[in-house]
Protein backbone atom coordinates (compact mmCIF):
# COMPACT_ATOMS: atom_id res chain seq x y z
CA UNK A 1 0.00 0.00 0.00
CA UNK A 2 1.17 3.33 -0.71
CA UNK A 3 -0.44 6.94 0.15
CA UNK A 4 -2.24 6.64 -3.28
CA UNK A 5 -3.86 4.21 -2.34
CA UNK A 6 -4.85 5.68 1.48
CA UNK A 7 -5.73 8.62 -0.68
CA UNK A 8 -8.51 6.54 -2.64
CA UNK A 9 -9.77 4.90 1.07
CA UNK A 10 -10.00 8.20 2.33
CA UNK A 11 -12.70 9.35 -1.02
CA UNK A 12 -14.55 6.36 -0.35
CA UNK A 13 -15.13 8.12 3.49
CA UNK A 14 -15.09 11.97 1.92
CA UNK A 15 -18.81 12.34 2.73
CA UNK A 16 -18.20 11.12 6.46
CA UNK A 17 -15.35 13.42 6.37
CA UNK A 18 -17.11 16.42 5.53
CA UNK A 19 -19.62 16.28 8.29
CA UNK A 20 -16.69 15.65 11.02
CA UNK A 21 -15.12 19.04 9.54
CA UNK A 22 -18.47 20.59 9.63
CA UNK A 23 -19.12 19.63 13.07
CA UNK A 24 -15.51 20.99 14.53
CA UNK A 25 -16.53 23.76 12.22
CA UNK A 26 -19.46 24.96 13.84
CA UNK A 27 -18.02 23.49 17.54
CA UNK A 28 -15.14 25.91 17.32
CA UNK A 29 -16.06 29.06 14.82
CA UNK A 30 -18.87 31.05 16.04
CA UNK A 31 -19.14 32.84 13.05
CA UNK A 32 -19.78 29.70 10.88
CA UNK A 33 -23.21 29.06 12.62
CA UNK A 34 -26.48 29.48 11.43
CA UNK A 35 -28.24 31.23 10.23
CA UNK A 36 -25.01 33.51 8.89
CA UNK A 37 -24.15 30.29 6.71
CA UNK A 38 -26.72 27.33 6.26
CA UNK A 39 -25.69 24.14 6.74
CA UNK A 40 -26.05 22.81 3.11
CA UNK A 41 -24.04 25.46 1.92
CA UNK A 42 -21.19 25.17 4.21
CA UNK A 43 -21.35 21.44 3.80
CA UNK A 44 -21.06 22.01 0.14
CA UNK A 45 -18.35 24.14 0.02
CA UNK A 46 -16.56 21.23 3.16
CA UNK A 47 -17.22 18.55 0.72
CA UNK A 48 -15.82 20.26 -2.27
CA UNK A 49 -12.14 20.98 -0.67
CA UNK A 50 -12.01 17.53 1.01
CA UNK A 51 -12.45 16.01 -2.11
CA UNK A 52 -10.36 18.03 -4.36
CA UNK A 53 -7.48 17.38 -1.24
CA UNK A 54 -8.24 13.69 -1.48
CA UNK A 55 -8.70 13.35 -5.29
CA UNK A 56 -4.91 15.00 -5.51
CA UNK A 57 -3.83 12.47 -2.67
CA UNK A 58 -5.16 9.36 -4.29
CA UNK A 59 -3.29 10.13 -7.50
CA UNK A 60 -6.53 11.06 -9.77
CA UNK A 61 -6.06 12.76 -13.38
CA UNK A 62 -5.62 16.29 -13.16
CA UNK A 63 -7.00 18.12 -16.05
CA UNK A 64 -6.34 21.78 -14.77
CA UNK A 65 -6.79 24.20 -11.73
CA UNK A 66 -9.87 25.89 -13.71
CA UNK A 67 -12.23 23.81 -11.99
CA UNK A 68 -11.33 24.94 -8.14
CA UNK A 69 -9.70 27.75 -8.60
CA UNK A 70 -12.92 29.65 -9.78
CA UNK A 71 -14.77 27.54 -6.83
CA UNK A 72 -12.68 28.45 -4.23
CA UNK A 73 -12.32 32.92 -5.38
CA UNK A 74 -16.48 32.22 -5.03
CA UNK A 75 -16.19 30.74 -1.77
CA UNK A 76 -14.11 34.00 -0.75
CA UNK A 77 -16.39 36.22 -2.27
CA UNK A 78 -19.52 34.39 -0.77
CA UNK A 79 -17.61 34.73 2.81
CA UNK A 80 -16.49 38.24 2.50
CA UNK A 81 -20.19 39.71 1.53
CA UNK A 82 -21.39 37.19 4.33
CA UNK A 83 -19.74 39.06 6.86
CA UNK A 84 -17.31 35.86 8.30
CA UNK A 85 -13.93 37.14 9.51
CA UNK A 86 -10.72 36.47 7.91
CA UNK A 87 -9.53 34.78 10.67
CA UNK A 88 -12.54 32.11 10.71
CA UNK A 89 -12.27 31.60 7.36
CA UNK A 90 -8.65 30.88 7.64
CA UNK A 91 -9.20 28.70 10.86
CA UNK A 92 -11.58 26.24 9.24
CA UNK A 93 -9.02 25.64 6.30
CA UNK A 94 -6.65 24.39 9.55
CA UNK A 95 -9.80 22.11 11.15
CA UNK A 96 -10.01 20.21 7.56
CA UNK A 97 -6.11 19.97 7.58
CA UNK A 98 -5.94 18.87 10.33
CA UNK A 99 -8.55 16.20 10.26
CA UNK A 100 -7.59 14.64 7.09
CA UNK A 101 -3.74 14.83 7.97
CA UNK A 102 -4.94 12.61 11.52
CA UNK A 103 -7.18 10.67 9.08
CA UNK A 104 -4.37 9.74 6.95
CA UNK A 105 -1.72 9.21 9.60
CA UNK A 106 -3.70 6.34 11.27
CA UNK A 107 -3.83 4.54 7.96
CA UNK A 108 -0.25 4.99 7.19
CA UNK A 109 1.38 2.85 10.18
CA UNK A 110 2.62 0.38 7.28
CA UNK A 111 3.76 3.10 4.42
CA UNK A 112 7.59 3.88 4.47
CA UNK A 113 8.59 7.40 6.28
CA UNK A 114 8.99 8.49 2.41
CA UNK A 115 5.37 7.87 1.39
CA UNK A 116 4.16 9.16 4.50
CA UNK A 117 5.66 12.42 3.91
CA UNK A 118 4.62 12.77 0.20
CA UNK A 119 1.30 12.20 0.98
CA UNK A 120 1.42 15.36 3.86
CA UNK A 121 3.47 17.08 1.44
CA UNK A 122 0.46 16.81 -1.59
CA UNK A 123 -2.52 17.53 1.16
CA UNK A 124 -0.72 20.93 2.65
CA UNK A 125 0.23 21.86 -0.79
CA UNK A 126 -3.39 21.68 -1.83
CA UNK A 127 -5.01 23.00 0.98
CA UNK A 128 -2.29 25.92 1.08
CA UNK A 129 -3.22 26.17 -2.60
CA UNK A 130 -7.24 26.16 -2.20
CA UNK A 131 -7.19 28.31 0.56
CA UNK A 132 -4.65 30.94 -1.04
CA UNK A 133 -7.15 31.44 -3.76
CA UNK A 134 -10.23 31.73 -1.12
CA UNK A 135 -8.35 34.67 0.62
CA UNK A 136 -7.22 35.81 -2.10
CA UNK A 137 -11.08 36.63 -3.49
CA UNK A 138 -12.23 37.43 -0.24
CA UNK A 139 -9.41 40.21 0.32
CA UNK A 140 -10.61 41.57 -3.01
CA UNK A 141 -14.17 41.68 -2.40
CA UNK A 142 -13.44 43.63 1.25
CA UNK A 143 -11.14 46.15 -0.35
CA UNK A 144 -14.25 46.75 -3.02
CA UNK A 145 -16.71 46.40 0.18
CA UNK A 146 -14.70 48.53 2.60
CA UNK A 147 -15.94 52.11 2.10
CA UNK A 148 -15.55 53.00 5.60
CA UNK A 149 -12.34 52.98 8.14
CA UNK A 150 -14.02 50.90 11.10
CA UNK A 151 -14.53 47.98 8.49
CA UNK A 152 -10.98 47.95 7.51
CA UNK A 153 -9.62 48.32 10.73
CA UNK A 154 -11.37 44.84 11.59
CA UNK A 155 -10.32 43.42 8.65
CA UNK A 156 -6.84 44.61 9.57
CA UNK A 157 -6.90 43.02 12.95
CA UNK A 158 -7.97 40.04 11.91
CA UNK A 159 -5.55 39.01 9.78
CA UNK A 160 -2.88 40.30 12.31
CA UNK A 161 -4.08 37.75 14.36
CA UNK A 162 -4.29 35.15 12.01
CA UNK A 163 -0.78 36.19 10.92
CA UNK A 164 -2.16 35.51 7.18
CA UNK A 165 -1.29 38.89 5.27
CA UNK A 166 1.96 39.71 3.46
CA UNK A 167 4.01 42.64 4.44
CA UNK A 168 2.89 44.46 1.13
CA UNK A 169 -0.88 43.97 1.94
CA UNK A 170 -0.12 45.09 5.27
CA UNK A 171 1.37 48.35 4.41
CA UNK A 172 -0.86 49.49 2.01
CA UNK A 173 -3.80 49.23 4.52
CA UNK A 174 -1.98 50.44 7.30
CA UNK A 175 -0.96 53.62 5.17
CA UNK A 176 -4.89 53.46 3.73
CA UNK A 177 -5.97 53.62 7.90
CA UNK A 178 -3.29 56.80 8.35
CA UNK A 179 -1.26 53.96 10.32
CA UNK A 180 2.71 54.08 10.90
CA UNK A 181 4.17 51.05 10.14
CA UNK A 182 7.20 50.93 12.51
CA UNK A 183 5.29 52.47 15.11
CA UNK A 184 5.13 51.20 18.52
CA UNK A 185 1.98 48.60 18.65
CA UNK A 186 0.45 47.16 21.69
CA UNK A 187 -2.75 44.41 21.87
CA UNK A 188 -5.43 44.38 24.53
CA UNK A 189 -8.00 42.18 24.82
CA UNK A 190 -11.54 42.37 26.56
CA UNK A 191 -13.95 39.80 27.02
CA UNK A 192 -17.44 39.71 29.58
CA UNK A 193 -19.03 37.17 30.69
CA UNK A 194 -21.49 35.06 29.47
CA UNK A 195 -25.32 36.65 29.61
CA UNK A 196 -28.53 37.60 28.01
CA UNK A 197 -29.09 41.08 26.20
CA UNK A 198 -25.96 42.44 27.47
CA UNK A 199 -24.85 43.91 24.43
CA UNK A 200 -25.66 47.83 25.08
CA UNK A 201 -23.52 47.45 28.45
CA UNK A 202 -20.40 45.97 26.59
CA UNK A 203 -21.12 48.92 24.23
CA UNK A 204 -20.92 51.02 27.24
CA UNK A 205 -17.49 49.07 28.46
CA UNK A 206 -16.26 49.74 25.29
CA UNK A 207 -16.24 53.09 24.67
CA UNK A 208 -14.91 53.78 28.70
CA UNK A 209 -12.21 51.64 27.50
CA UNK A 210 -11.56 53.53 24.84
CA UNK A 211 -11.93 56.70 26.37
CA UNK A 212 -8.58 55.46 29.11
CA UNK A 213 -6.41 54.26 26.63
CA UNK A 214 -7.18 57.00 23.71
CA UNK A 215 -5.63 59.17 26.47
CA UNK A 216 -2.84 61.44 25.03
CA UNK A 217 -2.25 58.72 21.95
CA UNK A 218 -1.43 59.99 18.52
CA UNK A 219 -2.70 57.94 15.82
CA UNK A 220 -5.90 55.45 14.74
CA UNK A 221 -6.68 52.73 17.35
CA UNK A 222 -7.51 49.73 15.89
CA UNK A 223 -10.30 47.86 17.09
CA UNK A 224 -12.09 44.43 16.19
CA UNK A 225 -14.32 41.34 17.65
CA UNK A 226 -12.45 38.33 17.19
CA UNK A 227 -12.00 35.11 18.92
CA UNK A 228 -15.17 35.63 21.59
CA UNK A 229 -13.12 38.77 22.67
CA UNK A 230 -12.97 42.19 21.77
CA UNK A 231 -9.11 42.86 20.60
CA UNK A 232 -7.53 46.89 20.65
CA UNK A 233 -4.24 47.02 19.26
CA UNK A 234 -3.11 50.69 19.92
CA UNK A 235 -0.37 53.04 18.86
CA UNK A 236 1.36 53.18 21.82
CA UNK A 237 2.41 51.34 24.77
CA UNK A 238 -0.01 51.59 28.21
CA UNK A 239 1.87 52.92 31.37
CA UNK A 240 0.98 51.78 35.02
CA UNK A 241 -1.11 54.43 35.57
CA UNK A 242 -3.56 53.44 32.95
CA UNK A 243 -3.34 49.99 33.43
CA UNK A 244 -4.61 50.64 37.16
CA UNK A 245 -7.21 53.25 35.70
CA UNK A 246 -8.75 50.16 33.52
CA UNK A 247 -9.11 48.21 36.74
CA UNK A 248 -11.18 50.77 37.72
CA UNK A 249 -13.42 50.45 34.35
CA UNK A 250 -13.80 46.84 34.61
CA UNK A 251 -14.98 47.28 38.99
CA UNK A 252 -17.68 49.64 37.67
CA UNK A 253 -19.51 46.80 35.32
CA UNK A 254 -19.12 43.64 37.69
CA UNK A 255 -22.73 42.30 35.79
CA UNK A 256 -20.72 41.82 32.94
CA UNK A 257 -17.70 39.64 34.52
CA UNK A 258 -15.14 41.89 32.52
CA UNK A 259 -11.71 40.69 32.27
CA UNK A 260 -8.41 42.10 29.86
CA UNK A 261 -5.31 41.48 29.39
CA UNK A 262 -2.46 43.22 28.13
CA UNK A 263 0.50 41.94 26.19
CA UNK A 264 3.96 43.15 25.37
CA UNK A 265 4.25 46.25 22.49
CA UNK A 266 5.67 45.44 19.87
CA UNK A 267 8.29 47.51 17.55
CA UNK A 268 6.37 47.98 14.48
CA UNK A 269 3.21 46.92 13.17
CA UNK A 270 4.88 44.05 11.13
CA UNK A 271 5.09 42.23 14.65
CA UNK A 272 1.89 43.44 15.76
CA UNK A 273 -0.20 40.03 15.25
CA UNK A 274 2.36 38.46 18.04
CA UNK A 275 1.27 40.81 20.14
CA UNK A 276 -2.56 40.72 19.68
CA UNK A 277 -2.17 36.44 19.80
CA UNK A 278 -0.29 36.98 23.15
CA UNK A 279 -3.19 39.34 24.60
CA UNK A 280 -6.17 36.70 23.50
CA UNK A 281 -3.93 33.71 25.31
CA UNK A 282 -3.52 35.71 28.21
CA UNK A 283 -6.62 36.72 28.39
CA UNK A 284 -8.17 32.82 28.45
CA UNK A 285 -6.93 32.74 31.84
CA UNK A 286 -7.47 35.80 33.27
CA UNK A 287 -9.77 35.95 36.47
CA UNK A 288 -12.93 38.15 35.88
CA UNK A 289 -12.27 41.46 37.12
CA UNK A 290 -8.77 41.56 36.58
CA UNK A 291 -6.34 43.36 33.90
CA UNK A 292 -3.23 41.10 33.58
CA UNK A 293 0.29 41.26 31.34
CA UNK A 294 0.89 38.63 29.30
CA UNK A 295 4.19 38.82 31.09
CA UNK A 296 2.75 37.88 34.49
CA UNK A 297 0.55 34.89 33.90
CA UNK A 298 3.36 32.84 31.42
CA UNK A 299 2.60 29.12 33.48
CA UNK A 300 -1.06 29.65 33.11
CA UNK A 301 -0.82 30.20 29.59
CA UNK A 302 1.61 28.21 28.60
CA UNK A 303 -0.81 24.91 30.64
CA UNK A 304 -3.77 26.50 28.93
CA UNK A 305 -2.05 26.31 25.42
CA UNK A 306 -0.85 22.58 26.27
CA UNK A 307 -4.33 21.01 25.68
CA UNK A 308 -3.36 17.99 26.56
CA UNK A 309 -0.91 18.30 29.21
CA UNK A 310 -4.01 20.64 30.62
CA UNK A 311 -6.46 17.85 30.06
CA UNK A 312 -4.52 15.74 32.22
CA UNK A 313 -3.92 17.97 34.77
CA UNK A 314 -7.48 18.41 35.38
CA UNK A 315 -8.50 14.31 35.09
CA UNK A 316 -5.80 14.36 37.68
CA UNK A 317 -6.49 17.13 40.06
CA UNK A 318 -9.29 18.62 38.69
CA UNK A 319 -12.21 17.43 40.93
CA UNK A 320 -11.11 18.14 43.99
CA UNK A 321 -9.76 21.45 43.35
CA UNK A 322 -13.39 22.22 41.76
CA UNK A 323 -14.95 20.65 44.59
CA UNK A 324 -12.99 22.08 47.36
CA UNK A 325 -12.12 25.54 46.73
CA UNK A 326 -10.67 26.13 49.24
CA UNK A 327 -7.63 23.78 49.02
CA UNK A 328 -7.04 25.49 45.14
CA UNK A 329 -7.25 28.84 46.86
CA UNK A 330 -4.55 27.48 49.25
CA UNK A 331 -2.25 25.48 46.86
CA UNK A 332 -2.57 29.44 45.01
CA UNK A 333 -1.40 31.48 48.18
CA UNK A 334 1.29 28.76 49.45
CA UNK A 335 2.69 28.80 45.77
CA UNK A 336 2.38 32.57 45.77
CA UNK A 337 4.12 32.81 48.99
CA UNK A 338 7.18 31.25 47.59
CA UNK A 339 6.09 28.35 50.09
CA UNK A 340 5.77 29.98 53.23
CA UNK A 341 3.09 28.92 55.45
CA UNK A 342 3.15 32.34 57.05
CA UNK A 343 3.28 34.35 54.28
CA UNK A 344 0.06 31.82 52.86
CA UNK A 345 -1.70 31.93 56.03
CA UNK A 346 -1.56 36.20 55.74
CA UNK A 347 -2.95 36.02 52.56
CA UNK A 348 -6.01 33.69 53.06
CA UNK A 349 -6.45 35.31 56.58
CA UNK A 350 -5.92 32.38 58.10
CA UNK A 351 -3.93 31.02 61.14
CA UNK A 352 -0.67 29.22 59.78
CA UNK A 353 -1.75 26.18 61.24
CA UNK A 354 -4.88 25.93 59.13
CA UNK A 355 -2.57 26.54 56.42
CA UNK A 356 -0.36 23.29 57.78
CA UNK A 357 -3.50 21.11 57.90
CA UNK A 358 -5.05 22.12 54.31
CA UNK A 359 -1.13 20.75 52.89
CA UNK A 360 -1.79 18.11 54.79
CA UNK A 361 -5.26 17.54 53.19
CA UNK A 362 -3.77 17.68 49.83
CA UNK A 363 -1.19 15.18 50.39
CA UNK A 364 -3.64 12.89 51.53
CA UNK A 365 -5.98 13.08 48.56
CA UNK A 366 -4.04 13.47 46.12
CA UNK A 367 -0.47 11.81 47.06
CA UNK A 368 1.48 15.04 46.29
CA UNK A 369 3.34 16.46 48.59
CA UNK A 370 2.99 20.77 48.65
CA UNK A 371 6.20 21.23 50.81
CA UNK A 372 8.13 19.60 47.52
CA UNK A 373 9.06 22.43 45.30
CA UNK A 374 8.04 19.48 42.59
CA UNK A 375 4.50 18.11 43.58
CA UNK A 376 3.21 22.32 44.62
CA UNK A 377 3.79 22.83 41.03
CA UNK A 378 2.25 20.25 40.17
CA UNK A 379 -0.84 21.33 42.37
CA UNK A 380 -0.50 25.28 41.29
CA UNK A 381 -0.71 24.25 37.62
CA UNK A 382 -3.48 21.87 37.87
CA UNK A 383 -5.06 25.07 39.51
CA UNK A 384 -3.96 27.15 36.72
CA UNK A 385 -5.99 24.87 34.10
CA UNK A 386 -8.61 24.69 36.35
CA UNK A 387 -8.88 28.67 36.24
CA UNK A 388 -8.38 28.33 32.55
CA UNK A 389 -11.04 26.40 31.80
CA UNK A 390 -13.47 27.79 33.88
CA UNK A 391 -12.40 30.88 32.10
CA UNK A 392 -13.51 29.50 28.68
CA UNK A 393 -17.07 27.97 30.31
CA UNK A 394 -18.18 31.38 30.88
CA UNK A 395 -17.83 30.81 34.88
CA UNK A 396 -16.41 33.78 36.94
CA UNK A 397 -12.74 32.41 37.96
Amino acid sequence: MDERQIGRLLLDEHEELSIQVLMRVWERLEGYQPPRIARDELLAAVRANIRSVLGRLAGEPIEDDNLDEPRARELGTSRALQGLQLADMVMSFRVAERLLMDAFLERAESLEPTAVQRGLHTMAETFDRLSGWVVEAYRETQQELTSHFDRAASDLVSALVSGDISTDVLVKQATALGLDPDGTYQALALVTGPGEDISRRAARLHREVLGVVAEGVRGRILSAATRGAQLFVLPTELDTRRMDALVKVLRRHPGLAPAMAAAPAEPSLLTAGRSCRRALAALSVAPAGTVIRYDDVLLPVMVDQAEDVAQRLRERFGGLLEDAPHLQATVEAYYGANMSIRDAAVALQMHPNSVAYRLDRLHDQTGLDPRQPRDLLALALAGMAVRAARRRDGQDA
